[in-house]
């Protein structure tokens, strides 16, 4: 531990956003690994909580299960498969707002940069190349 501490830096405060942003991304990957190994709209809810993973405790499984089979739920998860339908361009942008994207564009590159350069920006994926087709027909038209 002295080693680490001579030679390395550590931010105490990022290292445990990071760890938090981690376990996120893994326990939401984790749940929909679980959803698409287990679940099944079109079973009913008994057929679905046999089905219990051995790794989950039962009261979690009920949980999970419980949650999937609200209509509420159910109705979220239809509407958002048909927007994902609709989307014509995905984009590379992930959760990073324009504004935020355009100020670091700004400093990297040390010039102003234009909306349609941020535009473009998000149609690229992180080794350059487009999205898609249709998204480089339209970063070609901007």
């Amino acid at each position: 531990m002295k080693y680490f501490k001579k030679n390395f830096e550590f931010d105490y405060a990022a290292g445990v956003k990071w760890a938090l942003r981690i376990l996120g991304d893994r326990w939401k990957a984790h749940k929909y690994n679980l959803r698409g190994e287990y679940f099944f709209l079109n079973k009913r809810k008994a057929e679905s909580l046999v089905a219990n993973p051995s790794d989950i405790p039962p009261v979690e499984w009920t949980t999970f299960v419980d949650h999937y089979m609200d209509p509420k739920t159910k109705k979220q998860c239809l509407q958002n498969a048909r927007n994902r339908e609709k989307l014509i361009v995905s984009h590379a942008g992930g959760n990073k707002s324009n504004s935020r994207r355009a100020t670091q564009m700004e400093k990297k590159l040390g010039r102003p940069v234009c909306r349609s350069e941020v535009i473009v920006s998000n149609l690229l994926k992180k080794y350059g190349s487009y999205v898609s087709g249709k998204g480089q027909q339209l970063a070609v038209s901007v």
